[in-house]
């Protein structure tokens, strides 16, 4: 069933994130079923939280937000665990972005699945390499969103094809964020 140890399973059994169709998560033998109406009141919390961090990340380093062109997202790929991380980074990120520069939101796992402890570092090093590189990735297999995510009123932009990363502003610098979070 997950050949990497931890995997969305879903009807392709491929490995996707902020997708409609994710609908349970396999961790080293455990069974995480992301199917429980009680779990959205205390994703309520899990939001505040999440925003809260962010922001203060951003304010004790007196980095704008609105700078930020890509993140790189922890990307569950859950039914409720990728509602909850678009909304807080939508709340730091803000939703009044021209079109033009709508933040490209990705996250590795659809590459290469979930790495549990390792996943951190490996958005850190794709991050990396798209800085290096000025190409952004394509998100392998989304097809429609998480219907509780809803992209048109968001900040963020799901990069479906490979693309040269422009700066915003003539020597402005390219600046991408990596959101992780650990397992438990």
């Amino acid at each position: 069933l997950a050949k990497g140890g931890f995997q969305n399973l879903i009807p392709d059994s491929r490995c996707k994130d902020v997708a409609k169709a994710s609908r349970v998560v396999l961790c080293g033998g455990k069974v995480y079923y992301d199917l429980l109406d009680e779990a959205d009141a205390k994703g309520l919390d899990k939001v505040a939280s999440q925003t809260r961090l962010e922001q203060e990340v951003y304010d004790k380093y007196q980095i704008d937000p609105e700078s930020i062109q890509l993140i790189e997202a922890h990307g569950t790929g859950t039914k409720l665990g990728d509602p909850i991380e678009v909304q807080a980074l939508g709340a730091v990120y803000g939703t009044d972005r021209p079109a033009g520069q709508r933040l490209k939101i990705g996250s590795v796992k659809t590459n290469l699945g979930h790495l549990e402890a390792a996943a951190g570092i490996a958005a850190l090093m794709k991050s990396a390499l798209i800085l290096k590189h000025k190409q952004i990735p394509p998100s392998l297999h989304f097809d429609q969103p998480n219907p509780k995510i809803d992209l048109a009123n968001s900040p963020f932009f799901i990069n479906q094809t490979l693309r040269p990363w422009k700066a915003m502003r003539a020597k402005a610098p390219r600046r991408a964020g990596v959101s992780s979070f650990g397992i438990g």
